[in-house]
């Protein structure tokens, strides 16, 4: 667990982890990539497994420590956008702009198994990804087109192989924000809508063989900046406004309606919601009103709920998770540079690396890194103990 302790300054954050670092030997890689900035997580067993800007992040909540996967661990590309698991256990891992990739990496084995869609493919982004038993999709833009590619599940050769590329729309889309599968439908959030396509009945290739939901009851939920599959539901922000839909669409909290600070949603086991803006955890009534808000100080991106009712939010700044019975926040931030964007580097006298940037310094000594930040803030921060 990170614990601070805090002195007075006027210019500067000091963040001053000892974890012990392995050296390098002559003839070994080593790659050096901030990890900070969490894009997406999932949770297998004990384990977190995340989608940072430096490669895969996994944090053992048992051990409560941090194991970093980069290109020298097999991965393709180490700036991630997003991931998922698969039925044979493999994790789906997406890149993010400027080179949109997507490989399979063996976990148990911390090795890559597979480049499912490489270079050449020439995409720009890896939006969102999805598998079922017999399918798999991927999200993703090239250039300034966003579509979907699909992949179907071989039982004779026990692997995914690419089959063909979806278009939801007939105009153009400015982004896709999440996909989802109910059933044999497809479903699509993205700026202009909901699209929805039957995948095993049409060739999803044409725009025309996708509906397009635009309105629930009269309201607008354009556009739809995420969506969630919660059992056989999917819950949806579409202008601000939260939706489920089932069997019908029903209007859940209209709170931040016309906004976009509401980030993400999810539901605990007793079936409360929450949802993260920028700065805000917010847990809502049954109404739909705002029942209480609890501050964030870095900024939150991705919000799920653990298999032990905990909620996890990926931050641009770590992991947090709260613990909903006694209201608290714990803060766990991987021993990392400050950046993965260097436009100095230079060896110290006594051996030390040091690189600097747009966003501070970080030093590498035999206790890790520690990161000198330009900050606002009056206070020092030094960790001892921990990442």
């Amino acid at each position: 667990m990170l614990r601070n302790r805090y002195h007075i300054c006027r210019t500067f954050v000091f963040v001053l982890p000892v974890l012990l670092t392995t050296q390098s030997r002559v003839g070994e890689w080593k790659s050096y990539t901030s990890v900070l900035d969490v894009r997406e997580c999932v949770e297998i067993n004990d384990e977190l497994i995340c989608a940072t800007s430096g490669g895969l992040l996994i944090f053992d909540r048992t051990e409560e420590l941090f194991e970093t996967i980069t290109n020298v661990n097999g991965l393709v590309e180490t700036d991630l956008s997003a991931l998922t698991i698969d039925k044979e256990g493999h994790l789906w891992v997406g890149s993010a702009a400027t080179e949109g990739v997507v490989v399979l990496y063996d976990l148990d084995q911390r090795k890559l198994y597979n480049i499912i869609i490489p270079f050449y493919y020439d995409l720009t982004e890896i939006v969102d990804i999805v598998t079922t038993d017999s399918v798999a999709f991927v999200a993703c833009s090239e250039n300034l087109d966003f579509e979907i590619r699909a992949f179907f599940w071989s039982e004779k050769d026990g692997k995914y192989f690419y089959k063909e590329r979806y278009n939801p729309s007939e105009e153009r889309l400015d982004y896709i924000s999440d996909i989802a599968v109910i059933g044999d439908s497809l479903f699509v959030a993205t700026d202009l809508g909901m699209f929805v396509g039957n995948y095993n009945q049409h060739i999803l290739f044409y725009p025309q063989n996708w509906v397009r939901i635009t309105e629930f009851d009269g309201q607008s939920i354009t556009p739809v900046t995420r969506l969630k599959t919660i059992g056989s539901e999917y819950y949806l922000i579409g202008n601000g406004s939260i939706w489920r839909y089932g069997d019908n669409p029903e209007l859940v909290s209209s709170v931040y309606s016309g906004t976009t600070y509401l980030k993400d949603i999810t539901l605990t086991t007793d079936g409360t919601l929450f949802g993260i803006t920028g700065h805000k955890l917010v847990r809502f009534a049954e109404t739909g009103t705002i029942d209480t808000l609890w501050s964030i100080k870095p900024t939150a991106q991705r919000l799920i709920t653990l298999n032990d009712n905990r909620l996890l939010l990926s931050t641009t700044k770590g992991l947090g998770i709260f613990d909903i019975d006694g209201e608290l926040f714990t803060w766990f931030v991987p021993n990392s540079p400050i950046s993965n964007a260097f436009t100095a580097l230079t060896v110290l006298e006594d051996g030390r690396l040091a690189a600097a940037g747009k966003e501070g310094i970080s030093i590498l000594s035999e206790y890790g890194w520690y990161n000198i930040v330009p900050s606002n803030d009056t206070t020092i921060i030094k960790n001892y103990q921990s990442d």
